[in-house]
């Protein structure tokens, strides 16, 4: 996060935990993990994928109703995501606009629902294409 002040909603500390969390681990080796605790982890480490997406999706649906960025002359929320995070102009717009145009409940990124408390029973296959439910994430 880039000069993040003091975080005080939960949301933002949760946020800046996570990302303390994963810097801690970035260079960790992973070859001495079993075949169980690999296949544990990559089952947990996809559902949290899952969560983060779907809290991202109801952030930048908030930062979009309080025009964010347009305090420092951006033109849209969308347009200052980009120059922030280093994101596409079109890959920061359909943060935005799916944000804006669905309601969490609906909007995903993902082809899985989003992950709560425990795995759902839908199955994968919804009868959209496989593209498009992929997306971009920058790895920085």
């Amino acid at each position: 996060m880039t000069a993040m002040t003091t975080p005080h909603h939960q949301v933002a500390t949760a946020t800046a935990r996570m990302r303390a969390v994963a810097d801690a681990v970035v260079d960790a080796s992973v070859w001495s993990m079993s075949a169980p605790e690999a296949a544990s982890t990559l089952v947990e480490l996809t559902r949290l994928e899952a969560q983060v997406v779907e809290l991202r999706a109801r952030v930048a649906r908030h930062a979009d109703e309080l025009q964010v960025g347009t305090d420092v002359g951006s033109t849209s929320t969308s347009t200052w995501l980009a120059h922030q995070t280093r994101l596409t102009r079109s890959a920061a717009a359909g943060w935005c606009t799916s944000a804006t145009t669905s309601t969490p409940t609906t909007w995903s990124a993902t082809p899985w629902p989003p992950v709560t408390s425990a795995p759902s029973k839908r199955s994968r296959s919804s009868g959209r294409s496989r593209s498009s439910r992929r997306i971009w994430t920058p790895t920085w």
